[in-house]
Parts: C-alpha cells; structure tokens; sequence
C-alpha cells in the first residue's frame, strides 16, 4: 500500500511572495540603482499609491505632469489625495518647473515628477521649490541624470510591466535612501503589494541582459532620427524623443515619440502605417480626461494638449523591422509631396 501523500493545512507565503528570490532582486536591484533600499511591489502603479501613503498625502495635492499614464494621477487619489497638474517642456516632455513655479498659490508637500518615456526630469530646477520629490520612473530603469543613476538619489517608483525594457512579466520597484521610509513600505506591502517570486525571477533574468536592451533600444531611435531628419519639414517641426542626451540626461529609449505639425498629418502617418500592418500608438492621453471634475485641479496645460494632438509612438521594441517601418514612412512621405532627401547637417539629439 503506497504512502498517502501529506498535503500541509498552510502554504507559508514566503514560498509564493516575499520569498528569497523577491530579496535577491531588491539587493541587485539596490546595487545596480545605487540606491540603499529597494521594495519590490506588484505594480509601478501600486509603487507610487505606497509611496504617497507612507508620506501621509491624504487630503493634500500633489503636484505632477498630466502627460503621463493615468496611473499617476490614480495613485494620489486612491492615496486619498489631489492631483494638481502643472504642464510639460516641450524639449523633454517632462514637468516644466516653470510652470510648477506657476502654481504657488497651490499648498502642497510633493511634487511627483515623470521621467517621460525614460528620459530624466530637470532634476536640478524641480527640486528648488523646497518640497519633496518622487519621482515616476516607470520608464526610466537604467536612465542617468548627471552620470547618477536614476534611482540613486530621492524615492523612485519603477514600473517592471511587460511593456518596460526591465520587465517581471508584472511588478515594480521604490527605492530610496532613508531607513524609515523604506521600513514603512515594507510593512505597509505586505497588505497591499507583494512581488510573488515568480516576478521576481523574471526580473533578475531581465536585468542580466538590461545593458545589451539598452543599447538595441538606443539604435533603434537613432535610426529613426537618421531617417526623420532627411525629411525637409520633419527638420524643424518633428521632436525625435529618447533618441539621445539632454542637458547630461541618459534616457532608457522606453520610447520613441515623433512630433508631426499637425493632428491630420499625425493620424494620416498612423493610418498609413496600420495599412501596412504597422501598429502605433498615441502616447499620451492627458491624465485630467480620465478623471471627474473636482477630483483635480489643473494649470495651464497648452503644451500637454499640442503634443497629445501632434504625437505618435513608432514601433521601437527589440527585434522590431525597422527598415520595413521606415520604407512604409518613406511611401508616406513620397504621398504626402515631401520626399525624404540627404540631410546637410546632423541635429541635436533629443531625449
């Protein structure tokens, strides 16, 4: 007679979540983003709530970028906060300290910054305003500021979704430099935001490979840069973002945005590409559309709106056929009576 099989009553949840693998990639995650203290979460979206909840932003407004993913402005409200959002530069698609600047009336504790498509914020003028910085680095996983890692100083909230160049299949990832802050977000986790060991060892494998991602995403921006700047009118009025370096910014090229002159002329190039079997998409839809009225408050948002309207994210993942996209812009062009020609001189690179 064979041995019944014991089946324990309890399954400890280390096994699942919290288990040594999660440790594992906090402790390489910490040692790569220079930071003393990395907490895994589920989600980048979870990341920032946690964030906002630990700092004791309950009924108070949070100033931050409407040109983000929702997921911002969501995370203050569940907090059980306000987001109030202050427009974007137009060399960096980043928040605009002026435009923060703009906003002092508002009474707040924290500025949420967005390192747009993996490009780091003006670091430098955000933080003169004497209010604590958090940043939404969901992109940004491997971006420099400064030859610093992002991560290395302040509190980042990192997304590991599947869409990101470090992905955990789902996940995300805070780190800071203070001992308190992270204990808080530790215990605060565990009811509300695990990382299950299976995300994290997708993530530990992703970042065994992160710098060779890095470089392919890199090339394949230039490539369309190098396309996009033989185009005569694409010279002046197209921004190639994540393409590049700006004022000592590192971008993670999560991204590549092109900026056309007009909306027309953005949804013809994405109809034409769909056409081909090329998919795009517009990234991104100001976060105050999603939400009701009363639940935030918003500034001047000009440049949110013009780039919303004029912008379209090409294909740019690794293994992409990039000649196969540029040919089909290249028809587009040739249709549109502005054919592509030899460049006379490069341009600055965007980031």
């Amino acid at each position: 007679m064979s041995p019944r099989l014991r089946i324990p009553n309890r399954i400890p949840h280390e096994i699942l979540a919290d288990g040594p693998k999660v440790v594992e990639f906090e402790e390489t995650a910490a040692e790569f983003l220079e930071a003393k203290y990395a907490i895994a979460t589920n989600s980048g979206t979870m990341a920032l709530f946690l964030v906002f909840r630990v700092l004791e932003q309950a009924g108070k407004n949070i100033i931050m970028p409407a040109f983000t993913w929702r997921s911002t402005a969501e995370a203050a409200i569940m907090a059980g906060a306000k987001p109030v959002f202050a427009d974007i530069d137009r060399d960096d698609l980043c928040l605009d300290y002026k435009k923060v600047r703009e906003l002092a009336d508002i009474e707040a504790e924290i500025i949420c910054v967005n390192d747009c498509f993996g490009c780091p914020a003006d670091y430098k003028n955000l933080n003169n305003f004497g209010l604590t910085v958090v940043s939404d680095s969901a992109s940004a996983f491997g971006a420099f500021y400064n030859r610093r890692v992002i991560g290395a100083r302040g509190i980042h909230c990192f997304s590991l979704s599947p869409t990101k160049n470090l992905t955990a299949n789902e996940g995300g990832l805070i780190t800071c430099n203070d001992e308190s802050v992270a204990n808080k977000l530790r215990v605060l986790r565990r009811w509300a935001g695990r990382m299950t060991e299976f995300n994290a060892a997708c993530a530990l494998e992703g970042l065994k490979y992160l710098p060779e991602t890095l470089a392919k995403k890199a090339e394949i921006a230039r490539g369309y840069y190098r396309f996009a700047r033989k185009i005569p009118y694409w010279q002046v009025q197209w921004g190639i973002y994540g393409a590049g370096h700006v004022g000592g910014r590192a971008s993670t090229w999560k991204d590549t945005i092109v900026v056309l002159p007009s909306k027309q002329e953005r949804d013809g190039l994405r109809r034409h590409l769909e056409a081909a079997g090329i998919e795009t998409r517009v990234y991104f839809t100001p976060a105050q559309r999603f939400l009701k009225e009363g639940q935030y408050y918003a500034g001047d948002l000009t440049v949110t709106e013009d780039i919303f309207l004029r912008s379209l994210c090409l294909p740019c993942w690794v293994g992409v056929d990039q000649e196969y996209v540029i040919q089909v812009m290249q028809e587009f062009c040739k249709l549109s009576k502005n054919p592509p020609r030899r460049a006379k001189k490069s341009l600055q690179l965007h980031g």
